[in-house]
């Protein structure tokens, strides 16, 4: 059993990490929990290291060493989930020094490292494993985690105002989630580390261990793998400048009863909407369902698409569908699918309406775009 997990979880680790960091759109968050999967990979990459040396000893110094790098990578990951960088900030490398410290203390209180595994192996049985650095590690993660859920806290009443939290993607509660997942896992295998150093007969120590790291690689993995970066430099959409001529269509909404700030929140909302859901892949999408989707009343919603958004209803859905036609025209995932096919895939109901509405947006038909882009 012990076998099973450490193998399981080094090939499910090092796979997620491949997945993840090269998951398009490449946005840093998913990079950061691509190296944060590798570093959970060397955990079971280091127990590999022990089976296929048969030593009885835990090398604790080690993968205390490692461990000091998850509570990083969590704080840090949270923090670019809910940012717009593109690029990693230099000041977040600051959070890798006790990691860097740990590795030099590492090398110079453990000298047999650089000599030899069997030599590292005789060392250990001399040197007792210190339990307070357990408590110590605990206070360790638990910062770290509250720093995370802060992030998280902020991000929310940044966007209150704009966002409905009936979408898991924007509460975050997959990441929360994740967490206080961490937060069990990490202080359930320290609780039984601790335990066993203390003199506990646990000769099944590595499948409990390794098996509850296993389960914490397939929480992120599958959360991670699933969630975008977040973009949080909310800014109102732009108001329409009406010309003399389009003094009717302003007096049409004078009457509604809808504030310029509320409008700006449902335009912001649609938007949102429409980006994650991907409702516009529904031929049979309406005013009426988007409003039951949105919590927009109908009216309001034909409104915020003129004024704020400068769209009608049809343009505002259309522009999905062709934007996704696009990519599957020039794709050789899709080389299959006829123009017919793509359209109906896309949300359009009918070739004609395809043909009409892409050759309008981009200018050319279905067939010129493909040539071009061959």
């Amino acid at each position: 059993m012990d076998i099973a997990f450490i193998y399981i979880g080094l090939a499910q680790s090092l796979f997620s990490a491949f997945i993840i960091y090269f998951k398009k759109p490449r946005n840093i968050a998913n990079r950061i929990l691509g190296f944060w999967l590798l570093a959970i990979g060397g955990m079971f990459a280091l127990n590999v290291v022990k089976l296929h040396y048969e030593a009885t000893q835990d090398f604790w110094p080690i993968s205390l060493t490692l461990s000091t790098s998850f509570p990083i990578f969590l704080y840090i990951y949270t923090k670019y989930v809910v940012s717009d960088y593109s690029t990693f900030q230099r000041i977040d490398y600051l959070h890798f020094v006790p990691l860097l410290v740990g590795c030099v203390v590492l090398i110079y209180f453990v000298p047999s490292l650089t000599q030899g595994i069997e030599e590292f192996k005789e060392e250990l049985n001399n040197i007792n494993s210190p339990n307070e650095v357990g408590y110590v590690f605990k206070l360790y993660i638990w910062v770290y985690c509250l720093l995370a859920l802060i992030f998280i806290i902020n991000y929310r009443r940044k966007i209150k105002n704009y966002f409905s939290f009936q979408s898991y993607k924007n509460s975050l509660n997959w990441l929360i989630f994740i967490i206080v997942s961490f937060l069990v896992i990490y202080n359930y295998i320290i609780y039984i580390s601790t335990k066993y150093y203390l003199g506990a007969a646990m000769p099944h120590i590595e499948a409990f261990r390794s098996g509850a790291l296993l389960l914490f690689v397939y929480i992120i993995s599958f959360w991670g793998f699933k969630q975008n970066q977040l973009a949080t430099n909310i800014r109102s959409p732009k108001l329409n400048f009406l010309k003399k001529g389009d003094e009717s269509e302003s007096k049409r909404y004078t009457k509604s009863g809808l504030s310029p700030k509320k409008a700006e929140q449902y335009a912001l909302r649609l938007i949102d909407y429409m980006d994650h859901s991907e409702a516009w892949k529904n031929n049979e999408l309406n005013v009426a369902a988007l409003s039951e989707a949105t919590d927009i009343p109908k009216h309001h919603i034909t409104q915020v698409l003129n004024e704020n958004i400068q769209k009608n209803f049809y343009t505002f859905v259309n522009e999905y569908r062709v934007k996704l036609a696009m990519e599957m025209i020039v794709s050789p995932k899709y080389d299959s699918l006829s123009f017919v096919g793509i359209a109906f895939e896309s949300g359009f109901n009918s070739k004609t309406a395809f043909n009409i509405f892409f050759k309008k947006y981009t200018g050319m038909t279905p067939t010129e775009y493909k040539k071009k882009h061959s």
